[in-house]
């Protein structure tokens, strides 16, 4: 009975709408998310294949102010609109990949977080809402930092080192993608 309610619930999630604020699925992180809800123990709830964004944190989550939210590598016409996003009380934030899984069990989570783990994913870990046990994937690269008085020659480093980023997380969503093909 467990594994058809399982199944229902995947197919439901799988058939929604994107709720994400960019509104679509990330194409460098699509293949590996379609390899996952292939699988029947897993299906997919939420994902980001790396991002950047500038921000005015808010005490409640849901009220913070976004002012950009970048999916891919920065080239120079962006270096100028980050330079003009500068303001007191902004962060720049630049993540590595995260993506969350459902697993119909425990056993079958150890196994894909695991893979995750030994794929490069080094903060992954397993949560238990019960009776939901999700698989939170992220890797390491992030940048946090106020977003304020920084010098164009300070900007253009600091993409330099965040695409370096993008590209290495990239890396691992291939790493980990032809592990879950063998």
């Amino acid at each position: 009975m467990e594994e058809y309610l399982f199944q229902k619930e995947k197919a439901d999630i799988l058939s929604k709408k994107d709720k994400s604020k960019k509104g679509s699925i990330d194409e460098k992180i699509k293949p590996l998310m379609g390899l996952i809800n292939n699988k029947k123990e897993y299906f997919t709830t939420s994902s980001c294949s790396g991002r950047v964004k500038i921000l005015k944190p808010k005490l409640i989550k849901k009220n913070t102010e976004w002012f950009l939210n970048y999916h891919d590598l920065i080239n120079k016409n962006k270096i100028n609109e980050l330079y003009s996003l500068q303001e007191k009380g902004r962060w720049l934030r630049a993540e590595g990949p995260i993506i969350h899984i459902r697993a119909v069990n425990i056993e079958k989570a150890n196994l894909l977080a695991d893979v995750f783990r030994k794929s490069g994913w080094k903060k992954t870990s397993i949560k238990r809402t019960s009776p939901n046990i999700i698989i939170e994937a992220k890797t390491s690269q992030v940048i946090y930092l106020p977003f304020e008085n920084l010098s164009k020659k300070y900007i253009e480093k600091l993409t330099e080192e965040i695409n370096t980023n993008l590209k290495k997380g990239w890396l691992l969503i291939e790493r980990v993608s032809k592990e879950l093909k063998k």
